[in-house]
C-alpha cells in the first residue's frame, strides 16, 4: 500500500479534537500510549496547544511577522524569528519598547524554550537576556512568568543551551547577590512552574505526535522533567544556605507528589540523576518531611534492578546517603518480598557493577555497605556444589557470601572500567570485613578466608597470575597494597592454610628457576623474563608484607622459602655458566627487595661470595653480567668485592669487541664503587675501543657515554679521556656529526663533567669547535652544534658565574682574530659572541670589556703588513688622484710576492686577516653600542685601520692579483666585499659628520705617516686626501687652513718629501697662496731642464696638477703667455725625455691648461697631434707601466676633440683633419696591441680600452684595409675592444658584400666564402665548465660575448649580399657544422636546462644590442633569440635540418612549440611583408601575377589570367614555419592537365622550401617558378577557330591542328563540329581535317 494514504494535513482544529485516541470510553491515552490527563486542552504555558498570544498592541510590522514566524512549526523558522527579534530589540535598547512586545514574548517563551531545536532554545534564552535588559523594571510584572522557564533552562541537558540561559541571567542581573534575589522572591512561580511541568505535562502534551517522532518527544518531556526536578533541588539548597523557611508548604507539597518519586525508574538517565539529586539535596537539607515507605518504593524497589547507566553514581552517592540517614528503608519501610526483597535487589545491583561509572562509585558502595542494616549481610549460607573454585584451599562443603558473591561479578564483568578495578578491590576487601565479623562461627569465618580472601593473595604471587579471575587488573602498588591487605587477612584467621600454599608457591619458583630454556631455544629470552618477572613480584610481595607487620613468624616463613630459591639460583648460574639470567635477576630482586632474608643468612651471603669470586670471567660474556655487577654494589660494604671487579676488568681487555663486552662493561661504568676499583688505566683503554666503534657508526655503543656520564662514581680521567676523543672527532669531518651526537648525550647527562673538562687545557677549545661547526654547510651539524654550544654557555653561566662564561668568550674572540686558517671561526659567530658578551656585562665593568673587544694594534700589524710590504701596482695611477705619485715608492719591497703568498692565509670563507678584522669591527659596531666605551685613543686607532683597509680593498677590487686579501677565484666573494665597503664608508661617514675633532686628529696622525717613500707613506697619503674630501664636502673649510697648507707645502719641500707633499696638495681648497703657487710652478718647470733634474721635473709636474686639477681658476688666474710657453716646453719635454711618469704627468697637465688658451693659434696644436701616435707605438702596450701613459694620451686626444668640435680655433681644426686619419690607423693599431691582455679584474686598463673604444667609434671613417687583422679583437679579453672591433667590422662588412655580389654576377667560378678568421671564432660555444666558471651576477662571460658577436658579423655577411653570394656562405656553414653548434647550444639555455622555457615575448627578436642592459642573463637570452630568428631568416634549410635531424624527440616537440609560439608569426610576417612589397615589382613583366596575402590565415594566393579564367593557386604556411614546410595547393588550375598541373606544384613547393635563402625570397622564388612554367606553357597559344577561345569549357588549350590550313582546334570542339555537320572536314578548309 502507498505511503501516502496515511498522510494527513496539519491543522489546528485538528491539533485540539485528535490530539487524544479514546481507547475505552472513559479516559484518552495519548498517541505516544501515555494516558492523558482529563480535558482535551492543556492550560499550561508548556503544552503545544495553546491559544496564540494578541499581537494588536505591537505596532512595527516586522516585529509581528516574527511572532509569527515564531509559532511555525519549522525550527529553522524559528530559529530566524528568534535571531531578527533579538536584532531589534537590541537595536532599541535606548528606546521606549511597546508593552506589546513583552505581552506576546510572555505568551510565546516558556514552550520556545523547551523546543526539540537545540538552536532554538539557545536563541529564546539570549533574546530573554536582551528583553530583560531593554525593559528594565517594567518586566517585573512578567518575571513570575518567564522565571521559571528561565532558570530551568540552566540545566538544559544542553551545555550551549544552559550556558546562553547563564549568560542571560548574568546580563539582565548584574551580580550574585541579584540573581539570589530572583531565586528567593519568585520562589513560589519557580515551584509552580516545576510542579506544572511535572504534573499536567505529559509526552503528548508537550509535543504534537503530527510533526514529533516519538524519540524526540519522549527527550523532550524528559529534558523539561529533568530540568524542573533540577530546579527544585537547587532551591532545596539555597533554602538550606539562607535559612528561608518561606515556602516550605509549597516545597512539601512538590516533595510529597507521587510523580516526582516515580520518576526515579524513568528510562531517561538525565531524569534519573535528576531526581536522584533532588534526593541527596533533601537528605542533606532535613527540613521537609519524608515519607520512608514512598522512598524505599521507589528509589529502592523499584530502582536497584533497572539499568542505572549514566546515574550510576548519583543513585549510589543517594543510596548510601539515605541509608546513612534512613538505614530502616531496607528494612521496616521496604515492602517487596521474594525476587522483589531487599537482599535480592542489592545483590542484583551490585552485580551490575559501575556501570561505566567512575571510580567513586565504589567508594559510594563501600560507604553503603558500612551503613547498611546488619541482618542485610547475615545472609543464608548456601552449600557449593561439585564444583569448585579455580584455586581452593580445603576439600569438603563450602559456605559462600550472596553478596560478595555479587561483588565480584560485577568487579569481574567484562564491562567494568580497568581504572575503577583498584577501588572496586579495595571496596570488596572492605565488603569482605564487615561480613566476615559478623560470623560468629570460627569454622565459618575460616571459610570465608579461604573462598574470598586467599585466592586473591595466591592469584598476586604466583607467576601467571593474569590467568587467573582473581587477578587485580590494576597498576602494580595497587594490587600489592590489596593483596598485602588480603595476606594479613587470611593469616590472622587461616595461618595454617596460608603456610601450607606458601610454601607450595615457593617450590614453583624453584622449579620455574631451574627448568627455564637454555639460550639455544627461540623462547629463551621470554622464558628467562619470566623467571625474572615472577621473582621480582615474589620477593616485592613479601618485602611489602614485612614492611606492613612485625611477625616473626611471617618473617621466618620467608627465611625459609627464599633461602631453598636463592640457593637454587646460585646452582644453576653456577652450572651453566651465566647463561640464565632469570637466576641471576632472582638473586637481584632478592638483595633490592628482601635484603634482611638474604643479609639473615650467612650460608647464602658466603655461597654467593665464593661464586661470584670464582665464576666472574665466565659470567662476563653471559647475558646475567648487569645482574652480578648490581649483586656486587649491594655486597659493596659488606664484603671486599673490589678484586672481583678488577678481575672482572682485565678479562674484558683480553676480548674482542661485542655486544657481550660492551653489555659488560656497560654494567661496571654503573657501579657506584667504580671509583674505589683502582684500575682507571684499563677502563680508559676499554672505553676508548668501544667509544671508537661508536663513532664508526655502531650506534648500540653511545650507551657506554651515556653510562659513564650518568655515574658520579666514574674516575674523571676515564671521563676526560672519553670527552678528548669526541673533541678530536670534531676535527673529522667524517667523524663531527657522531661526536656532536656523544657530547649532546654528555652534557644532557652530567653537565658539570663537561663544565670541568672544558676548564682543562685538553677542553678550552671545545667552545670554538663548536661555533665553528655551527656555521657548518650541513644543517644537522650546524643546528646540533649550535644547541651545543648555547648549553654549555648555560651550564658555564650557572655553574661558575659570568666571569667564567666571559673569560672563555674573550679567548674565543681574540683567538677568531688572529691568522685565520680553515678552522677558524667565521665572522658573524664572532660577532655575535662578542654582542652577547659585551650586552651581558653590567655597566661598571663595559668599559673594560668594550677595549678587550677591540682588536689589538699587533693583529691589525700582522694583518695588513703582508700588503704594505709590496709595491702598489702603477697602473692605480688611473683611478687615484695622487696619480703618478706611485712611481715614487720604494721599488724594492721588503717581500716579493711568492713571500707575501705564504703569509696571507685565508678562512674557509676566502678573506684575509685584514678583511675579518674589518668585518668584524663594522658589524659589531652596528650591533651594539660598543663606541661609547671606548676612549678617543682606541677610536682613532680604528678609524685610521679602517680606512687603510678600505683603501688597499679598494685598489685590490681595481686590479685583481693573485695574492690578495682575499680569494679571488671564489665569486660569491665579491658581494661581501663590497658590503665591507660600504658599511666601511657609512661608518666613517658618520664619524665625520657626528665626530670631526675625532677624525681631525686621526687626520693628522695619518699625515705624519706620510713622509718618507714607503707603501705605508703612500696609502697614508691616499687617505689623508680621502678623508680631507669628505669633510670637506661635510663641514666646507671650516677645518682647513689654506695658507697653514701652504706653508706646510713649502717646508716639505725643502725636505724633498713628495708624498707628503702630494697628500696636502691633493686635500687643500683654491685659494690665493695656491695660485701664487701654481704660478711659481708654470715658471720653474718653463725653464727646467729636465735631462738636468727629472726627478724635481717630475714632483713638479706633480704638484702642479695637484693643484690645479680640481680646480679651473687657479689655471685661468695665470697669465696666458706664461701658460703658451709652458704649453710649448710640455711639447718639448713630451718629444725628448723618455721618462713615462714624466710625460703621463706632461699630457695631464696639457689636459688641464690648453682649454684656457684654446683660442690661441700656434704650431704645438699639430705638434701634439702628431706626438700622440708617437706615444702609442713607442709603448709597451701590455705592461701595467705604460697604462696610465696610454690613457692619459686617450684624455688629450679627447679633450682635443672637443675643442675641434667647439671650433674654437681655426689652427687646431686644420691640423686635426690633417692628422685624423693617422690618428685613427694608430687607434686601431693600438686596440691590436692591448687586445692581448684581460681588463675583466683591471680596472685601470678597462678604463683605458672603454677610453680607446669611444675613440674609434667617433671616428668618422672606419674603413680598414685588412678586416682579417681585426677578427682576432673580437676574442678579446677586454669587452671595450670587443665593442670596437665589432663597430667596425658591422659597419665594415655590409659594404663588402656588394662588391662580392658584382664579382660574382661577373665571374662565373667565383665562389663567395666566409673569412676562415671569423669561422675560427664560432667553432663551437664556450663549454659548461666555463660558463660555470664565470659569474653571471654582473656581466655576461667575455667568451660567450665574442662567440655572439662573431654569429652576428656571420650574419651580416647577408645584408646586401646577392642570393647566389647567400647560396655561397650558407653552403660554407653548412660544411662545417657550425650552424648545429649554435642551435645547440641556444636551445640548451632556452629551453631544455631550464624548468620553464624563456618567454621570449618579453624580448626585441629583431634588435641586436652588444651593450648589455637590465641584468646579464637577460641579455644572454635576448641575444641567443635574435641569434635563431637570424638562422630562420638567413638560412632556414640548415635550420630545419638540425631541427629535423635532432637525436631528442622531447627537443624537437619543446622547439617546434617555442618557434610556433614566439618565433614564427614574426617569421610569417616577414615572409608575407616581403611578398606584399615585391607584388608591385612585377607590373613590367609579360604574365604579372596577382598577389592576395592573408595574414590571418597565413596564405598567400597567386593568380594568372588566361582569356576570361583565371589559373590559381594558394601558398600556405604551417604555424611553425619556417621549421615546418609551406604547402602549395591547387585553386584553380586551367588549360593544362593534371598531371602536368601536379608536376607544377611539386616544382613550386620544392624551390620554396628547399632555397636557402630568406626574407620572403624563397616565397618570391617559388611563386616566379610557377609563374614561369605557367607563361612558357601558354607562350605562342592560338584561340579555338570554332569557339574563338584559348580555353574551353573543359579548361584545355587548343590541341588539334589541320594538316591543311594549320588552324589549332579545341578536341571537344572538333568533336561536336563533326557531330553537327556529319562530316570530318576541317570547319576552315572544308578539307578531311588530319592530324598534325
Amino acid at each position: 500500500m502507498s505511503k501516502k494514504q496515511f498522510k494527513s494535513q496539519a491543522s489546528s482544529s485538528r491539533a485540539v479534537s485528535g490530539a487524544f485516541m479514546v481507547t475505552d470510553g472513559s479516559q484518552p491515552t495519548g498517541s505516544f500510549g501515555v494516558p492523558a490527563s482529563l480535558g482535551a486542552v492543556s492550560a499550561s504555558a508548556l503544552s503545544y496547544i495553546y491559544e496564540p498570544p494578541s499581537l494588536s498592541g505591537i505596532s512595527d510590522p516586522t516585529v509581528i511577522v516574527s511572532y509569527k514566524n515564531l509559532q511555525k512549526k519549522d525550527s529553522t523558522t524559528k530559529a530566524k524569528a528568534l535571531e531578527e527579534l533579538t536584532t531589534y530589540i537590541q537595536s532599541h535598547k535606548s528606546e521606549h519598547i511597546e508593552e506589546g512586545i513583552l505581552e506576546a514574548w510572555v505568551g510565546l517563551y516558556p514552550r520556545t524554550s523547551i523546543d526539540n531545536a537545540r538552536r532554538v532554545r539557545l536563541l529564546a534564552h539570549r533574546c530573554q537576556g536582551h528583553l530583560c535588559v531593554s525593559f528594565g523594571k517594567r518586566i517585573a510584572k512578567s518575571l513570575p512568568a518567564l522565571v521559571g522557564p528561565w532558570l530551568a533552562g540552566l540545566y538544559d541537558n544542553d551545555r550551549s543551551v544552559s550556558r546562553a540561559a547563564q549568560d542571560a541571567l548574568e546580563e539582565a542581573f548584574s551580580s550574585e547577590e541579584k540573581i539570589g534575589s530572583l531565586w528567593k522572591l519568585y520562589q513560589s512561580a519557580i515551584i509552580e512552574h516545576c510542579h506544572t511541568a511535572i504534573s499536567k505535562e505529559s509526552v503528548y502534551t508537550l509535543s504534537d505526535e503530527r510533526t514529533t517522532s516519538p524519540d524526540d518527544a519522549l527527550a523532550k518531556y524528559a529534558r523539561v522533567v529533568g530540568a524542573s526536578i533540577l530546579v527544585v533541588a537547587r532551591i532545596l539548597e539555597i533554602n538550606r544556605q539562607q535559612d528561608d523557611a518561606g515556602h516550605k508548604k509549597s516545597l512539601n507539597s512538590f516533595l510529597s507528589q507521587i510523580d516526582v518519586w516515580n520518576l526515579a525508574s524513568h528510562s531517561d538517565a538525565f531524569v534519573r540523576r535528576a531526581v536522584y539529586k533532588l534526593l541527596i539535596a533533601l537528605l542533606t537539607g532535613k527540613e521537609h518531611p519524608i515519607d520512608m515507605k514512598l522512598l524505599s518504593a521507589k528509589v529502592l524497589t523499584s530502582s536497584l534492578h533497572i539499568d542505572q547507566t549514566g546515574s550510576n553514581l548519583d543513585y549510589s552517592k543517594a543510596l548510601a546517603l539515605l541509608t546513612r540517614h534512613y538505614p530502616e528503608v531496607w528494612t521496616k519501610y521496604y515492602s517487596g518480598s521474594g525476587k522483589k526483597s531487599a537482599e535480592n535487589r542489592l545483590q542484583q545491583f551490585l552485580r551490575k557493577g559501575s556501570q561505566s561509572a567512575p571510580p567513586d562509585f565504589w567508594v559510594q558502595v563501600g560507604l553503603l555497605m558500612q551503613c547498611i542494616p546488619e541482618e542485610m549481610l547475615q545472609t543464608d549460607l548456601s552449600e557449593l556444589g561439585e564444583q569448585k573454585p579455580e584455586i581452593m584451599v580445603e576439600e569438603g562443603a563450602r559456605k559462600e557470601s550472596l553478596l560478595l558473591d555479587a561483588i565480584l561479578v560485577g568487579l569481574r564483568s567484562k564491562s567494568e572500567p580497568r581504572a575503577n578495578l583498584a577501588q572496586a578491590w579495595s571496596t570488596y576487601l572492605q565488603v569482605f570485613e564487615r561480613v566476615q565479623t559478623l560470623q560468629t562461627d570460627g569454622d565459618v569465618r575460616q571459610q570465608y578466608l579461604i573462598r574470598y580472601a586467599l585466592p586473591i593473595v595466591l592469584a598476586f604471587a604466583v607467576f601467571n597470575q593474569d590467568a587467573s579471575e582473581w587477578s587485580i587488573a590494576a597498576p602494580q602498588q595497587f594490587q600489592q597494597s590489596i593483596c598485602v591487605r588480603a595476606f594479613l587477612l587470611v593469616w590472622n584467621g587461616a595461618q595454617d592454610a596460608l603456610c601450607k600454599h606458601w610454601l607450595s608457591l615457593s617450590a614453583k619458583i624453584v622449579e620455574h628457576i631451574k627448568t627455564s630454556l637454555p639460550e639455544q631455544s627461540k623462547e629463551y629470552s621470554k622464558s628467562q623474563d619470566s623467571v625474572a618477572d615472577a621473582s621480582r613480584r615474589w620477593y616485592g610481595f613479601e618485602g611489602a608484607i614485612m614492611k606492613e607487620t612485625d611477625s616473626q613468624s611471617i618473617k621466618s616463613l620467608f627465611q625459609a622459602t627464599s633461602a631453598s630459591e636463592l640457593k637454587a639460583a646460585i646452582d644453576l648460574l653456577a652450572t651453566r655458566n651465566g647463561k640464565p639470567y632469570g637466576a641471576a635477576a632472582t638473586l637481584t630482586a632478592a638483595l633490592e627487595l628482601t635484603p634482611e632474608l638474604v643479609y639473615g643468612s650467612a650460608d647464602l651471603i658466603s655461597m654467593l661470595y665464593g661464586f661470584l669470586q670464582a665464576n666472574i670471567p665466565t659470567v662476563l660474556a653471559s647475558p646475567s653480567v648487569p645482574y652480578i655487577f648490581t649483586i656486587l654494589d649491594h655486597l659493596h660494604g659488606r664484603m671486599d668485592v673490589l678484586p672481583i671487579y678488577k678481575a672482572g676488568i682485565e678479562s674484558l681487555k683480553a676480548e674482542q669487541n661485542s655486544p657481550s663486552k660492551l653489555r659488560a662493561l656497560t654494567s661496571i661504568l654503573s657501579s657506584p664503587v667504580l671509583d674505589k676499583t683502582g684500575n682507571n688505566e684499563g677502563l680508559q683503554e676499554l672505553t676508548a675501543q668501544l667509544l671508537q666503534d661508536a663513532i664508526k657508526g655502531y650506534e648500540s655503543n653511545w650507551s657506554l657515554v651515556q653510562t659513564t656520564m650518568r655515574n658520579p662514581a666514574t674516575p674523571a680521567d676515564v671521563v676526560d679521556s672519553l670527552l678528548s676523543t669526541m673533541l678530536d672527532g670534531l676535527a673529522v669531518d667524517e667523524q663531527a656529526w657522531k661526536c656532536l651526537h656523544g657530547l649532546d648525550i654528555s652534557v644532557k647527562t652530567n653537565k658539570g663533567a663537561l663544565l670541568t673538562f672544558a676548564n682543562t687545557p685538553k677542553g678550552s677549545n671545545l667552545f670554538s669547535r663548536l661555533l665553528l661547526l655551527a656555521k657548518s654547510p650541513d644543517a644537522h651539524i650546524a643546528s646540533q652544534a649550535d644547541s651545543l654550544s648555547n648549553t654549555i654557555q648555560d651550564v658555564l653561566s650557572g655553574e661558575k658565574g659570568l666571569a667564567q662564561v666571559k673569560r672563555s668568550l674573550l679567548e674565543v674572540v681574540s683567538d677568531g682574530l688572529d691568522r685565520p686558517t680553515a678552522s677558524s671561526l667565521p665572522v658573524d659567530t664572532l660577532v655575535a659572541q662578542a654582542q652577547k658578551l659585551y650586552e651581558e656585562t653590567d655597566e661598571t665593568h663595559k668599559e673594560a670589556v668594550a677595549a678587550s673587544l677591540l682588536p689589538r694594534v699587533g693583529q691589525w700589524d700582522a694583518a695588513l703588513l703582508p700588503i704594505l710590504s709590496q709595491a702598489p701596482n702603477p697602473a692605480l695611477a688611473v683611478t687615484n688622484p695622487l696619480c703618478s705619485v706611485v712611481g715614487l715608492v720604494d721599488s724594492s719591497p721588503s717581500a716579493s710576492a711568492d713571500d707575501v703568498g705564504s703569509i696571507i692565509t685565508w678562512d674557509t670563507n676566502g678573506i684575509s686577516s685584514a678583511i675579518r678584522l674589518a668585518l668584524y669591527c663594522t658589524r659589531l659596531i652596528r650591533a651594539t653600542d660598543i663606541t661609547k666605551n671606548w676612549t678617543l685613543d682606541e677610536i682613532i686607532f680604528l678609524y685610521s685601520k679602517l680606512e687603510l683597509t678600505q683603501t688597499l680593498i679598494n685598489d685590490h677590487l681595481s686590479i685583481t692579483k693573485p695574492n690578495a686579501l682575499w680569494d679571488t677565484q671564489r665569486t660569491d666573494i665579491e658581494t661581501q666585499i663590497l658590503g665591507l665597503v660600504s658599511e666601511v664608508q657609512s661608518l666613517c661617514a658618520a664619524w665625520d659628520q657626528e665626530k670631526a675633532q675625532i677624525v681631525i686628529a686621526a687626520k693628522q696622525q695619518i699625515l705624519d705617516g706620510c713622509f718618507g717613500s714607503s707603501t705605508s707613506s703612500y696609502y697614508n697619503a691616499r687617505m689623508y686626501s680621502a678623508i680631507s674630501s669628505q669633510l670637506r664636502e661635510l663641514h666646507g673649510d671650516a677645518l682647513f687652513n689654506n695658507a697653514e697648507l701652504v706653508s706646510r707645502t713649502r717646508e716639505s719641500r725643502r725636505i724633498d718629501s713628495a708624498i707628503h707633499t702630494m697628500a696636502i696638495l691633493t686635500s687643500a681648497g683654491p685659494s690665493k697662496e695656491l695660485t701664487k703657487y701654481a704660478n711659481e710652478l708654470v715658471a720653474d718647470l718653463t725653464g727646467l731642464d729636465f735631462f738636468k733634474d727629472i726627478k724635481r721635473g717630475w714632483k713638479y709636474l706633480l704638484y702642479f696638477n695637484a693643484i690645479t686639477d680640481k680646480e679651473e681658476t687657479i689655471v685661468i688666474n695665470i697669465p696666458k703667455p706664461r701658460l703658451v710657453f709652458f704649453v710649448k716646453a710640455l711639447v718639448k719635454t713630451l718629444s725628448d725625455v723618455p721618462s713615462v711618469p714624466v710625460r703621463e704627468e706632461a699630457l695631464h697637465a696639457l689636459i688641464i691648461v690648453l682649454p684656457c688658451i684654446k683660442d690661441t693659434y700656434e704650431t704645438f696644436w699639430g705638434d701634439i697631434l702628431q706626438i700622440l701616435p708617437t706615444i702609442w707605438s713607442s709603448t709597451e702596450s701590455g705592461s701595467d707601466e705604460n697604462i696610465p701613459l696610454i690613457y692619459m694620451s686617450l684624455r688629450l686626444l679627447a679633450k682635443l676633440r672637443k675643442l675641434v668640435n667647439q671650433g674654437s680655433n681655426d689652427d687646431l681644426e686644420e691640423s686635426w683633419r690633417d692628422n685624423e686619419g693617422p690618428i685613427s690607423e694608430n687607434l686601431v693599431r693600438l686596440m691590436r696591441e692591448l687586445q692581448g691582455t684581460s681588463d675583466e679584474n683591471h680596472q685601470p686598463r678597462a678604463m683605458t680600452n672603454e677610453l680607446l673604444s669611444r675613440h674609434i667609434a667617433s671616428s668618422p671613417s672606419k674603413s680598414v684595409s685588412d678586416a682579417s687583422d681585426l677578427y682576432p679583437i673580437i676574442a678579446s679579453e677586454s669587452r671595450a675592444l670587443q665593442q670596437a672591433a665589432y663597430s667596425i667590422l658591422h659597419d665594415h662588412i655590409p659594404k663588402e658584400q656588394e662588391q662580392k655580389s658584382l664579382d660574382k654576377a661577373l665571374t662565373k667560378d667565383y665562389v663567395a666564402r666566409l673569412p676562415e678568421e671569423l669561422l675560427s671564432l664560432i667553432l663551437a660555444p664556450p663549454d659548461e665548465e666555463t660558463l660555470n666558471e664565470s659569474s653571471f651576477e654582473r656581466t655576461m662571460p667575455v667568451s660567450l660575448r665574442s662567440y655572439f658577436l662573431s654569429w652576428k658579423l656571420v650574419f651580416d655577411h647577408w645584408t646586401n649580399a646577392s642570393y647566389s653570394v647567400q647560396a655561397d656562405y650558407a653552403v660554407s656553414l653548412k660544411d662545417g657544422s657550425y650552424l648545429k653548434s649554435l642551435l645547440d647550444f641556444i636551445f640548451d639555455v632556452l629551453i631544455t636546462g631550464r624548468i620553464r622555457p624563456v618567454d621570449a615575448s618579453k624580448y626585441d627578436l629583431m634588435d641586436f644590442s652588444p651593450e648589455e642592459g637590465e641584468s646579464p642573463e637577460r641579455t644572454t637570452h635576448a641575444l641567443l633569440i635574435h641569434l635563431y630568428v637570424l638562422s630562420l631568416i638567413c638560412l632556414p634549410n640548415l635550420s630545419k635540418t638540425w631541427w629535423r635531424d635532432s637525436t631528442s624527440r622531447q627537443t624537437t616537440i619543446d622547439v617546434e612549440s617555442w618557434t610556433e609560439k614566439y618565433i614564427s608569426p614574426l617569421i610569417i610576417g616577414r615572409e608575407l611583408t616581403a611578398v606584399s612589397e615585391w607584388s608591385p615589382s612585377q607590373a613590367s613583366a609579360d604574365q604579372p601575377l596577382t598577389i592576395k596575402v592573408s595574414a590571418s590565415t597565413r596564405q598567400i594566393t597567386a593568380s594568372i589570367p588566361i582569356d576570361e579564367q583565371t589559373m590559381s593557386i594558394a601558398i600556405h604556411l604551417p604555424q611553425s614555419y619556417p621549421l615546418q614546410r609551406a604547402t602549395v595547393e591547387s585553386v584553380h588550375r586551367v588549360g593544362v592537365d593534371e598531371k602536368k598541373w601536379r608536376s607544377w606544384l611539386i616544382t613550386t613547393q620544392g624551390v620554396i622550401n628547399f632555397s636557402n635563402e630568406g626574407n620572403g625570397g624563397s616565397l618570391i622564388e617559388g611563386l616566379m617558378a610557377w609563374r614561369k612554367n605557367v607563361t612558357a606553357t601558354l607562350k605562342g597559344q592560338t584561340e579555338c577557330s570554332i569557339c574563338y577561345s584559348v580555353v574551353s569549357a573543359e579548361k584545355q588549350l587548343p590541341s588539334k591542328r589541320c594538316g591543311t590550313c594549320r588552324n589549332m582546334f579545341h578536341g571537344g570542339c572538333l568533336y561536336r563540329w563533326f557531330k553537327s555537320s556529319n562530316s570530318s572536314s576541317c570547319p576552315l578548309c572544308r578539307n578531311a581535317f588530319h592530324y598534325s
